[in-house]
């Protein structure tokens, strides 16, 4: 039996593939998630309300769930364009790994699945192994050739270097703030947007992408009203109304 579990253990993914569906469910849903996640932060962390504190615990792990997949897959899906006419650095190409090259040639080949996280997932598990070992060497790979030189404006670049940092350092950190790390997704930005809207625009549009940038910015001038208008939680815009 012991011999099983350990099997069992050894052969269990890192990120299922199947969990990556969750970037669709935050495409579609970042408006109202972003505007719960920071109204819950405020009520507990700055005003004391304790009322809300498993509300917001639940939502940071589920967001931080999301997140690491979202990651993962949008930094795949930028990197496919080094194979593409936006980077001339064949030497960068050659220094990373074969399993890498491999996977980003699939997208580039492929861009039809682009939008597709459980298909993108797919891919970069036909060629590495789903371990947080192998994850996190694909990962420094692809921080490697974003951070070299010779990438086109709009594309790659030190923007989805930074990006995929976030990552790096959320499966490094021993004890990882999951509130900051949260609050850095939401927050990074590529060479255009927000790097979230990657996903939100092929799902939704730009109009949605657009309100998401002005939740975040009602967010960053304190204006309640603003992110109150899209809470999913009835009882924080009672709280509010009372506060503010």
């Amino acid at each position: 039996m012991l011999a099983a579990t350990k099997t069992k253990k050894r052969n269990e993914e890192f990120y299922p593939i199947k969990t990556f569906e969750v970037c669709n469910y935050l495409a579609d849903n970042a408006v109202q998630l972003c505007s719960d996640f920071y109204l819950l932060y405020d009520a507990v962390k700055n005003k004391g309300a304790k009322q809300f504190e498993f509300d917001l615990e639940m939502l940071t792990k589920q967001l931080d769930y999301a997140f690491q997949r979202y990651i993962l897959y949008a930094v795949t899906r930028e990197a496919r364009h080094a194979m593409g006419d936006a980077f001339d650095n064949e030497d960068a190409l050659s220094s990373i790994a074969v399993e890498t090259d491999r996977i980003i040639s699939e997208l580039h080949l492929h861009p039809c699945i682009r939008n597709d996280p459980i298909e993108v997932a797919k891919v970069i598990f036909i060629c590495i192994r789903n371990t947080k070992e192998d994850i996190l060497n694909y990962l420094h790979d692809l921080e490697c050739l974003f951070g070299c030189e010779g990438w086109h404006t709009g594309y790659g670049d030190e923007p989805w270097r930074k990006i995929t940092l976030l990552l790096i350092d959320r499966l490094t950190e021993p004890d990882p703030n999951l509130y900051a790390f949260v609050d850095r997704v939401w927050h990074a930005q590529h060479n255009y947007y927000y790097f979230l809207d990657k996903l939100i625009r092929a799902r939704r549009g730009m109009g949605v992408y657009r309100t998401l940038e002005d939740v975040l910015r009602a967010k960053f001038n304190g204006d309640y009203q603003e992110l109150l208008s899209y809470t999913s939680y009835p009882q924080l815009k009672r709280y509010f109304r009372k506060t503010i």
